[in-house]
């Protein structure tokens, strides 16, 4: 009878010993050996910071960890500079071996040769920042209130006083201007107000309503002044040859349509949809026809004086936009949209192709991506080249044809076709991602004389 006091003491402890071994599935017969998955990234490394990385048991919940080394800084051989300095850069924005230039007596440096007389830009990490432009929207109460006291009395239809109207903005039975700017400065920093009292249709065409508008979608409401700052615009490099480099905005900086008031004859011996007059188009010339289009106007003339001081401008080369887009004249564009062809030569894939929408862009009327993914902010944005032709099409798409030019998706094109990726010339919620020829400032690699800038030679 006495060993029965102590039964309930050995239950006891058999008990916890069992528990102890269950969270892998052991028990007193056999033991549990861990067999793990593969690593899996869990803090990913950074050029200078460590990463981590786990793995788990198959048959328990056993975690396994280790850390990760720093990858590493890989910094570019040849020489970024800005107005002060060269530096080799690495693509985390890092620097290394930055040194004053030391100028010959003709303004050259000795180590990266850039010319200082000709350096109106920033070079770094295959990115030109040169220019500005309105860009952020200004969130601050107290700058946004400073700033619209300061522009003083908004515009009207009947009067736009201080204010400019676009030109652009067209609306169905809507007969006068209903969007305007105004620049200001204010404590050394120059801002963008803009206004509206209609909201933009995404077709001249159509009424006026947030229903038939991208500008309700991004926020914007009529009625409301909104102000940008104007900030430094950043170029990506797609391309150097002969001393100059082909630039593409790394924004969607406007949304500005590629023609307006288009139109439509299909009952004619040559249907087509055509503009009269529009920026000195002859009558009957296509819609999709560059040389007399809106947004060339625009770029080579409103744009340009905006974002360009005239140092700038003058590294800019002028380059035809006609015919087969790669002859160069001293009568060519300096600002410009790129071609098909272009953007298949220097900008393959969906990433290389992927443009986020500037603040600015987005209240002139941007359509954009608002899903929460990669693609956030993403917009659409034209092309110069116009929609392939077809072969005895019908009269009612030959003149959707001769109105619709190539573009990009919001995500970027993985395949791309200038028959199937095109949009209608007239359409507003596409955005404008300017380019250029920068003739660089590298004082061994100055262009020569004559020559082509184009995918196939310069």
């Amino acid at each position: 009878m006495k060993h029965l006091h102590f039964l309930p003491l050995w239950l006891l402890v058999s008990v916890l010993l069992i528990l102890s071994l269950a969270g892998c599935g052991e028990t007193p017969e056999t033991v549990h050996e861990h067999r793990y998955g593969e690593w899996y990234v869990v803090t990913p490394a950074t050029h200078e910071e460590s990463g981590l990385e786990a793995r788990n048991c198959t048959g328990c919940k056993q975690k396994d960890t280790r850390e990760t080394a720093p990858t590493g800084h890989t910094f570019r051989t040849e020489w970024d500079y800005d107005a002060t300095a060269h530096f080799h850069s690495c693509s985390c924005g890092a620097t290394e071996e930055k040194a004053p230039h030391g100028l010959d007596e003709s303004g050259v440096c000795r180590t990266c040769r850039v010319d200082s007389t000709r350096l109106a830009y920033t070079k770094e990490n295959g990115v030109i920042t040169m220019g500005t432009y309105p860009q952020s929207r200004v969130t601050d109460s107290q700058l946004t209130d400073a700033l619209t006291a300061a522009a003083g009395t908004l515009p009207t239809a009947e009067n736009a006083g201080a204010w400019t109207p676009y030109g652009d903005c067209t609306a169905k039975k809507v007969e006068d201007d209903f969007m305007w700017y105004i620049d200001l400065s204010l404590e050394g920093e120059r801002y963008r107000g803009v206004y509206f009292t209609h909201y933009r249709p995404m077709s001249p065409g159509i009424p006026s309503d947030e229903k038939r508008s991208e500008q309700d979608d991004n926020g914007f409401a009529t009625g409301t002044v909104y102000w940008f700052r104007f900030e430094p615009v950043r170029w990506r490099i797609l391309t150097q040859r002969s001393g100059r480099a082909l630039l593409l905005a790394d924004l969607i900086l406007d949304a500005v349509p590629y023609q307006d008031n288009v139109r439509e004859s299909p009952e004619t011996k040559d249907p087509s949809s055509t503009v009269t007059g529009a920026n000195g188009a002859p009558d009957g010339t296509y819609a999709n026809v560059y040389a007399y289009s809106r947004v060339r106007q625009f770029l080579t003339d409103e744009f340009s004086r905006t974002a360009f001081t005239e140092k700038q401008a003058a590294l800019l080369a002028p380059t035809s936009t006609a015919g087969d887009y790669s002859q160069v004249s001293e009568s060519g564009d300096r600002v410009f949209l790129i071609t098909a062809d272009d953007l298949l030569a220097y900008c393959g894939g969906a990433a290389a192709q992927f443009r986020r929408g500037s603040d600015y862009a987005a209240c002139r009327g941007l359509r954009m991506m608002h899903e929460d993914n990669r693609f956030f902010g993403g917009g659409y944005w034209f092309l110069r080249t116009p929609r392939a032709d077809v072969a005895g099409a019908s009269n009612k798409l030959r003149c959707e044809i001769t109105a619709s030019v190539c573009m990009v998706m919001a995500t970027g094109n993985n395949s791309f076709s200038t028959s199937q990726n095109t949009t209608r010339v007239d359409y507003t919620f596409l955005g404008t991602v300017p380019a250029v020829w920068l003739t660089l400032a590298e004082a061994e690699s100055s262009a020569p004389d004559g020559g082509t800038l184009s995918p196939s030679g310069i």
